[in-house]
């Protein structure tokens, strides 16, 4: 009897400690289920946003001969990129270690959604200057996030961000 009390009150420590600091208590998450949340995130950026950000640039500061695109390329870019900056927005899993590190990183994701659903209506109305001027604006954003949210690269060639200490932040 005295065996199985203390099997069961091992067994109820250790996996306390392994989930307790995931259990919605508002700790922090293992570091590999923060690494998982960053690798869909950082997939999520490669082949959902820059895509059609980096078409989007090339497209609408594109100095060659205008009949040489495609005139359909352009709204169905900024519709791209504004539906992905609309999933970013509602992103499941928010990057930060604090609540105001995520915070930060919907305010960022928000203003990005707010910049690329203005590019669109340009872009859908014909406006040029105002789709130059609104992608000028998204892509400070982005800057401003990658600002925050430094980048760095680990020993293992994986890509991990480190939160810029505010007083650091641009």
């Amino acid at each position: 009897m005295t065996s199985k009390v203390v099997l069961v009150a091992l067994l109820a420590v250790v996996s306390c400690s392994r989930f307790g600091s995931n259990s919605g208590t508002g700790g922090a998450a293992p570091a590999h289920a923060k690494r998982s949340e960053l690798t869909e995130l950082s997939l999520f950026m490669k082949t959902q946003v820059n895509p059609p950000f980096s078409k989007l640039s090339f497209l609408l500061f594109h100095q060659g001969d205008p009949s040489e695109l495609d005139p359909s390329m352009l709204p169905a870019a900024a519709q791209e990129l504004a539906a992905a900056t609309t999933k970013l927005s509602e992103w499941p899993t928010p990057y930060g270690d604090s609540e105001q590190a995520q915070q930060v990183f919907f305010e960022y994701a928000a203003s990005l959604r707010n910049n690329a659903a203005n590019l669109a209506q340009a872009v859908t109305a014909d406006d040029h200057d105002a789709a130059r001027k609104n992608f000028e604006e998204l892509r400070g954003n982005c800057d401003s996030c990658h600002h925050f949210f430094r980048f760095g690269e680990t020993s293992s060639g994986a890509i991990e961000p480190t939160l810029v200490p505010p007083a650091e932040a641009p």
